[in-house]
């Protein structure tokens, strides 16, 4: 009820928030916390339910929460472990690969419903950090948003394409936010 009308125009789904955290522990350990909630509005979008995590030795999941709510945002049940699975994200061939990959699926019958997702992802020797994209797909986006969390004396060096917004930088005692958002995203055309 409190998805602006603009947003809900023609669109079969609306990105409630999907917001992302990255912390920087040190040199060798970082974190990435993201919330994820959608409203859906009909059967065609039903495939914002599954979630992919990746992990193997230098990636862990340390948290995995779900959520479904009704029309009325009243809750209607939380993930459980029947609704999740676990497996080799390589071949059954590769015996010594660790890869390994955690599905979880969440759906309801009446539409519409909003699916909420928190998850945290553990890295040791990370190498690449994630890069931002204000939306990942053509849906209306209320709320997308990026921050990464850095010791107040280290230096981020990062970079925005021409129609990028700059971050806003805080410091909050010895950490220092680097946050990126975009609000109110209509729906695009699907040649976009």
């Amino acid at each position: 009820k409190n998805i602006p009308s603009k947003l809900k125009k023609g669109a079969n789904a609306v990105i409630r928030k999907d917001l992302t955290t990255f912390e920087f522990q040190d040199e060798s350990k970082t974190v990435k916390k993201v919330v994820f909630a959608v409203t859906i509005f009909n059967k065609d979008k039903q495939h914002y339910g599954e979630l992919q995590l990746w992990y193997d030795k230098f990636r862990t999941i340390s948290d995995l929460e779900g959520t479904i709510y009704d029309a009325d945002g009243e809750e209607i049940r939380d993930l459980e472990k029947s609704d999740t699975d676990d497996y080799s994200a390589i071949s059954n061939y590769s015996l010594y690969d660790d890869a390994r990959v955690r599905t979880a699926e969440l759906y309801y019958d009446k539409f519409p419903y909003t699916i909420e997702y928190i998850y945290e992802l553990r890295y040791d020797n990370f190498l690449s950090w994630p890069a931002w994209y204000s939306r990942s797909s053509t849906d209306p986006v209320a709320y997308s948003g990026f921050e990464v969390i850095t010791p107040v004396d280290y230096e981020l060096r990062y970079w925005n394409n021409f129609n990028s917004s700059k971050p806003e930088i805080t410091i909050d005692g010895i950490y220092k936010i680097h946050s990126w958002e975009s609000r109110n995203l209509f729906k695009l055309p699907s040649e976009a």
